[in-house]
Formats: C-alpha cells, sequence, structure tokens
C-alpha cells in the first residue's frame, strides 16, 4: 500500500470506526460471557465480571493494532474507541435539556458522575493500543 493511501482520510475513518467499535463489542462480549456463566456456575468469582470485560477489549485492541499497522491508524482507532464509548453518556446530557427532562441539572451531574467508573474501564484497553504504538511497524508520525 502507498504511503498515500496508507494515511488518507478514508482509511483512518475506516479504521476509527473498526478499531472502536471492534473494542467496545469485545467488552460488552466479555460482559456477557461473565453474566452467562454467573448463571450457569454456583461459585463463579464476582471480581471476574470487573476483570473479563477489560482483559477481553484490551486483547483485541492489540490484535486490531497490530493488523491496522499504521501508527496513525493505531491513534484513529484509539480515538474512536474513546469516542464510541462516551457517546450514549455525553449525548443523553444534551438530549435530556433539550426535551425539557425533569432536574436538568441533577441529570447532568449523574451522568458526568456515571464517566468517573466508566473512564477506569476504558484505561486498559487504551493502555493496549498505546503499547502496540509502540510494536506497530509502519510510517512513524
Amino acid at each position: 500500500m502507498t504511503d498515500t493511501r496508507d494515511n488518507s482520510f478514508r482509511s483512518l475513518l475506516i479504521a476509527a470506526l473498526a478499531g472502536g467499535a471492534g473494542t467496545v463489542l469485545a467488552a460488552r462480549l466479555g460482559s456477557g460471557v461473565w453474566f452467562g456463566a454467573s448463571f450457569a456456575l454456583e461459585s463463579y468469582p464476582a471480581w471476574l465480571g470487573l476483570a473479563l470485560p477489560p482483559v477481553i477489549a484490551t486483547l483485541f485492541a492489540l490484535g486490531v493494532s497490530f493488523l491496522l499497522g499504521s501508527r496513525l491508524r493505531v491513534l484513529a482507532a484509539l480515538v474512536g474507541y474513546w469516542v464510541i464509548a462516551t457517546a450514549p453518556i455525553l449525548i443523553s446530557i444534551p438530549a435530556h435539556l433539550l426535551l425539557g427532562g425533569d432536574n436538568p441539572d441533577e441529570f447532568a451531574q449523574l451522568r458526568l458522575v456515571s464517566l468517573v467508573p466508566m473512564a477506569a474501564t476504558l484505561v486498559p484497553p487504551s493502555l493496549g493500543f498505546l503499547v502496540a504504538l509502540i510494536f506497530v511497524s509502519g510510517k512513524r508520525t
């Protein structure tokens, strides 16, 4: 692939969507595995429900980063992951305000407070993307 096509806007957008959505789906898959196993097994450790989604998402982030092959694409995937993961919360605040919901200040405060634990779950996959930046061969940015 030529350098021009390698870092084109279209290429970066596809990397952001594929890396971001795929990593979010991988985390949801981890939640689903834990949820199903917690009902199927009697002595299933509860802490595994907190650990499994970020671990699966991090492994996916590492894998997809090496497939992307360009450091700029890996950065696009990282940005896409943060945008896709935080968008539901960030969009819900103005939507609530525009639709005239009750107690808009309280609603916004609750939604922003919920970003804190979510950000903690975003850190391991983000570190996976950043570690991949070190090892991914390709055009340096």
